[in-house]
This record gives C-alpha cells, structure tokens and sequence, in this order.
C-alpha cells in the first residue's frame, strides 16, 4: 500500500513497522473531536438520567406524604391551589436534578 492511498483514505499516514506490517494512525483531531463528542452524548444522557430520578423521587414522595395523610384521616382533596403547589415543587425537583448532574460532572472532573 502506498502513502498516497493511506492518507487519502480516513487514516493519517501508513509507516512500515516491520517487513510486511503496516500501522495506521489516526489524525489527532480525528480522535479529539470524536473523545469530545462522546463525551457530550455521555453528559446529555447523565442530565436526563438525573432529571428523570429527580422527577420520579419527588413523585413518589407526594404520593407516599398524601397516603400518610389519607391513612391518619387527614383526607386531602385536589384542587387548583394544591396542583399549582405541587407544579411548582417538582419543576424545583427537576431543576435540583439539572444543577446535582452538572455539580457532579464538575466532581468528576475534578477528581473528587
């Protein structure tokens, strides 16, 4: 195989290692960006895994408290003033969920 071929293909250069043995090497900018990339997607899904565990821990938490409250006779009814406090409690959750994925990034990052 000749150099021209090597480097016109995705691989950077081809560079004899030994009699009959080629090795490739990529560009580094090649692997730098797909590093990066990986690790975009890997935050992306780390956000929504945190936000959904956020979200699903505050909804069985309601549920768990408005039981509680059922069970001593303490009989609560929904109506709009309880929905909007509810709404505005968990939005507070998910964005809890948003800031505690991105403290954690940053602890790992840092080697915490």
């Amino acid at each position: 195989m000749n150099r021209d071929a090597a480097s016109s293909s995705t691989r950077e250069s081809a560079t004899a290692a030994g009699p009959g043995n080629v090795v490739f090497r990529r560009p580094e900018g090649n692997a730098r960006s797909h590093r990066r990339g990986a690790k975009t997607r890997h935050g992306r899904l780390r956000i929504v895994y945190f936000t959904v565990a956020s979200a699903w821990g505050f909804a069985a938490g309601s549920v768990a408290v408005l039981a509680g409250f059922n069970a001593v006779g303490q009989s609560i009814h929904f109506d709009s003033g309880l929905g909007v406090t509810l709404g505005v409690a968990a939005a507070i959750a998910i964005v809890g969920g948003v800031i505690i994925s991105l403290a954690y990034r940053e602890a790992v990052r840092r080697g915490m």
